[in-house]
């Protein structure tokens, strides 16, 4: 009997690779059933799931013969449990239980539970890039996963199914499944916190929205209470929503890790706890995956007191808001994840949170006050663009209702302002890719910022008078250039570096005691 093939895909970082499925069924020798091809701990699992399901599909799997499963090819490892459906269609094949059809056509993917329903898997709209090209025509997907495909191309016919039974069904020609359509995508709708629910802290929202319209990096710094992580959460409600491309890059992120939600097309916001590894935020591990910063790519990263993390997680963000991705290195190969992100950091001034405050007396010593600010390098400090202090307010000032007709219209106004500068610099970088002030290198800067010339001897005086570095130099341009994009201005002037300089020499590890 002729080998039967049935195609599949894996996944190697982001990259999908296509993956045949070859099937063989002797009726000499003992009866076995092997899985070869580098086949994880999960993937030889699959078999007991398979004998099962085809079973309970009223479907006769030949116990009495030597199944041989080969996963080609065979150098790349292979996890999960997304090969359960290809397996179980390849052996219904080589039964003949099966003909040929349109199988050489065709990706399949699904978990096969005992009672033969089909599960959802993750990595779906990564391995569904497959499928632009000519060699396939049709994919089949659980019925959970079928948002993720919604990016994928028109052209291609999408098939969801629920059972075993269902799909051999339909090959058969008996009981057809029509192709389902793309949902309609709404790129960014739903938000937690807007920046209503933030009350005074005029400057440190304006820092927000600078850094919204140009992709920059922020520092939050101030006591407990005064708004620091609700600014951070809010910043994504006035981010632009994504755009196609971008909407394909984050789906593709958040399928592999298995995080599509409701909310699965907003820009992504992640808040990793202290307590995260270097692994868990740069990526890697044993099965490589992408890490806290490639989750948080065209999105916000949020580092929540930012002084409590380990010193080599803090560090391991240079590279990365250097190059905008990570790059890892291991036995199996080497790997790029994207890694564009704007860091939202928060820190309090000291252990207890209340040096110079107005409110409560700081109870550290120095010493400690010393050691607590030097866990954040000076290197780390200057790839941040802007810095805000946030000020702290009586409680009796705080107003607890809100008028409900009101609400949300001040974000919309915000977001509306970071959409028009995002624009802007669409339209003046287009020859260098769609990236914001903040993602530009240095050379396209100097070259496209349009800086006056009494902006530029400001600039050059503050930077010899406060001492900043080459690399906060170009960014104090960049930061400038968002600032003229706000106002629509086509050059940068003396009053926009000057309020870029403010953010910059606000610096949060310039603290007097």
């Amino acid at each position: 009997m002729a080998v039967a093939k049935v195609y599949t895909g894996t996944i190697v970082g982001l990259k999908p690779i296509p993956i045949t499925v070859e099937v063989n069924i002797e009726s000499r020798g003992f009866p076995a059933f092997n899985i070869v091809g580098l086949a994880s701990k999960e993937v030889e699992e699959s078999k007991l799931r398979i004998r099962s399901a085809i079973f309970n599909s009223n479907l006769d799997f030949p116990t009495k013969d030597k199944i041989t499963v080969n996963l080609a090819p065979a150098n790349i490892p292979k996890g999960g449990s997304l090969y359960d459906l290809p397996i179980a269609i390849g052996i219904l094949k080589a039964t003949g239980q099966i003909g040929e059809s349109i199988l050489d056509k065709s990706l399949f993917m699904g978990e096969l539970s005992l009672d033969a329903s089909i599960k959802g898997v993750n990595g779906v709209a990564v391995i569904g890039d497959l499928t632009d090209s000519k060699k396939f025509k049709y994919v089949y997907i659980p019925k959970d996963n079928q948002k993720e495909l919604s990016l994928v191309s028109k052209k291609i016919i999408k098939r969801n199914v629920s059972s075993l039974a269902q799909v051999v069904y339909h090959l058969k020609g008996v009981n057809i499944i029509y192709p389902s359509e793309n949902q309609a995508v709404s790129l960014g709708t739903k938000y937690d916190i807007l920046l209503e629910d933030i009350q005074e802290q005029t400057q440190a929202k304006r820092a927000i929205t600078i850094a919204a319209a140009g992709g920059h990096n922020v520092a939050l710094s101030g006591p407990p209470g005064t708004g620091k992580s609700m600014l951070a959460k809010a910043m994504q409600s006035i981010l632009p929503n994504l755009t196609l491309n971008e909407a394909k890059e984050v789906m593709r992120i958040k399928s592999i890790i298995g995080e599509v939600d409701e909310n699965y097309l907003n820009r992504p916001f992640r808040s990793p706890h202290h307590t995260i590894s270097r692994v868990g935020m740069v990526g890697g591990g044993t099965k490589i995956k992408p890490g806290e910063i490639t989750l948080a790519h065209r999105g916000v990263l949020f580092m929540d007191e930012m002084n409590e993390f380990p010193r080599s997680v803090i560090e391991s963000l240079r590279q990365p808001l250097e190059d905008r991705k990570i790059n890892i290195s291991r036995a199996q190969g080497n790997f790029t994840f994207p890694a564009s992100f704007s860091l939202v950091v928060a820190n309090n001034p000291c252990p207890c949170g209340y040096l110079n405050s107005n409110i409560r007396e700081c109870t550290c010593k120095i010493g400690d006050i010393k050691r607590y600010q030097k866990r954040i390098s000076g290197p780390m400090w200057d790839r941040i663009d802007i810095f805000v202090t946030m000020k702290e307010f009586n409680v009796k000032d705080i107003r607890l209702k809100q008028k409900e007709k009101d609400y949300g219209k001040y974000t919309k106004k915000i977001k509306a302002l970071v959409e028009k500068a995002r624009k802007i610099q669409k339209e003046r970088y287009k020859k260098y890719g769609n990236k914001t002030n903040a993602e530009q290198p240095n050379k396209i800067i100097l070259e496209k910022a349009n800086i006056t010339k009494l902006a530029k001897s400001t600039l050059d005086f503050s930077t010899d008078k406060f001492g900043i570095s080459p690399r906060g130099y170009f960014r104090v341009i960049k930061v400038a250039r968002t600032i003229a994009d706000l106002d629509e201005s086509k050059k940068v002037k003396e009053k926009h570096v000057l309020e870029a300089l403010t953010f910059r020499n606000n610096q949060g590890n310039n603290i007097e005691f």
